[in-house]
């Protein structure tokens, strides 16, 4: 088996630079000597990713719009990690600023890159329990969403037909399921 090896950077350079996201537009040179140009990178902060289920099995989700594809998607609760912040405190947050539920327990279920293929950042995901409301929304200024206790029934069929619109959602919503155990058919 060949041995893959990383591309020579050509050039670089930044065409876009702002809070939300970096573009690099760039000139590479593949193992066997092909050019790919121009290839744009992309990079965004990691953000923290929620699952909270209730005793019940309903789960906590959060729906707002999504400008790339043009409508309204049921998401978990999620958010951007600000610089020097830890995952957990700002899963912590963004439970408590979208929802304003607290958890008792988080447990960490996985990292996942977004999209590999020319993206660096991570959905930090965890499963929080124990969950009790303990104010109101505290949104950002850009934030526009709403939230409300999805019945396992709902979560199951938005599960099987891409209805959460995020990879990342689905598979810590199935890891979670995994780790509560199934209790789907009681």
């Amino acid at each position: 088996m060949k041995e893959l090896k990383p591309w020579e950077v050509v050039s670089r350079k930044t065409v876009i630079d702002c809070k939300w996201l970096r573009v690099d537009e760039g000139i590479y040179r593949q193992q066997n000597g092909a050019l790919i140009e121009p290839f744009y990178s992309e990079y965004r902060p990691d953000f923290a990713v929620v699952c909270a289920f209730d005793r019940e099995m309903n789960l906590l989700t959060v729906s707002q719009y999504r400008m790339g594809i043009g409508r309204v998607l049921p998401e978990m609760p999620a958010g951007m990690i600000e610089a020097g912040e830890d995952p957990l405190a700002a899963a912590r947050r963004e439970l408590r600023e979208e929802t304003g539920y607290e958890a008792e327990a988080f447990r960490h279920l996985f990292d996942l890159t977004i999209n590999a293929a020319y993206s660096d950042n991570k959905a930090h995901c965890f499963l929080a329990e124990g969950l009790r409301k303990v104010t109101g929304q505290q949104l950002d200024e850009t934030e526009n969403l709403d939230y409300r206790w999805m019945p396992i029934g709902e979560v199951m069929e938005n599960l099987h037909s891409g209805g959460f619109g995020n990879g990342f959602n689905a598979a810590a919503i199935y890891r979670s399921l995994e780790i509560l155990g199934d209790k789907t058919k009681s």
